[in-house]
């Protein structure tokens, strides 16, 4: 057996061994769970505080009734985050693998919303709250969003998604049950993890950037939610031996 071979069997067993470690999979998916609700609370959290919130509505630097559109655009993204990382999670618990990789590919696209936002984060959220279809159409696709983020995400990347979890294609069969080559849901829990973690922390650091953030900040750190979401978290972090064998591109 040759040092290539030897590597490659060598980091395929030790990805094994990480996917049937009983505590970094339960780790994996307590934290799964808890981004979801954290993320979803937190945007209604700032739903209401956006609406009630800011100058917005009193300058009339948007034609909408909101205090701060921005904060309203955020919110919005988080809940539509929080939902889709819900429903995965809980088609995963249903062994429904490929719906769940549905979902995880339009997670994705949060992500890139939630870069979006965190480069600009006084515009940018409110244009998107704002935009109609047709704008939609010409901005805020996903290969738009890739091609301003000047690399960070790759639209390799993203075709592997709409390939097993985007569109009916034969890789479909990875994640179907009585395939062969099926893909550990292990797998499939680690995405979520990954691309839902990335766009919580892109939106934070949104807010972080709004006027007068630090009081939606402390609300939100006051949260059942996010309390539960950060120890599952940390406690993650440290049991999942993916994290470091796999890196952020777990599908590729």
């Amino acid at each position: 057996m040759g040092n290539d071979d030897y590597t490659e069997r060598s980091s395929r067993e030790a990805v094994d061994d990480a996917l049937t470690n009983k505590a970094g999979a339960r780790a994996r998916k307590k934290a799964a769970l808890a981004l979801g609700d954290a993320m979803i609370e937190t945007g209604e959290i700032l739903w209401h505080a956006g609406y009630f919130v800011g100058p917005d509505r009193v300058i009339g630097d948007w034609p909408s009734e909101f205090g701060s559109n921005s904060v309203v655009g955020i919110s919005t993204a988080l809940q539509i985050g929080g939902e889709l990382i819900e429903s995965s999670a809980r088609l995963l618990e249903a062994e429904k693998r490929y719906a769940a990789m549905a979902l995880i590919r339009q997670v994705v696209e949060v992500e890139y919303l939630g870069w979006a936002f965190a480069e600009d984060a006084n515009r940018t959220a409110a244009t998107w709250l704002h935009a109609d279809s047709e704008e939609r159409r010409k901005l805020w696709q996903p290969r738009h969003l890739r091609d301003s983020s000047s690399g960070l995400f790759r639209g390799s990347d993203y075709a592997l998604h709409c390939e097993r979890g985007g569109h009916p294609t034969p890789e479909a069969r990875r994640f179907l049950p009585g395939h062969s080559d099926v893909i550990d849901e292990g797998f499939i829990w680690y995405e979520i993890c990954v691309h839902g973690g990335s766009a919580w922390d892109y939106f934070m650091t949104a807010l972080d950037r709004q006027p007068s953030s630090t009081p939606f900040q402390d609300h939100i750190e006051s949260l059942k939610s996010f309390s539960t979401f950060r120890k599952a978290w940390e406690n993650w972090q440290a049991d999942d031996m993916l994290i470091d064998l796999v890196g952020t591109d777990p599908m590729t």
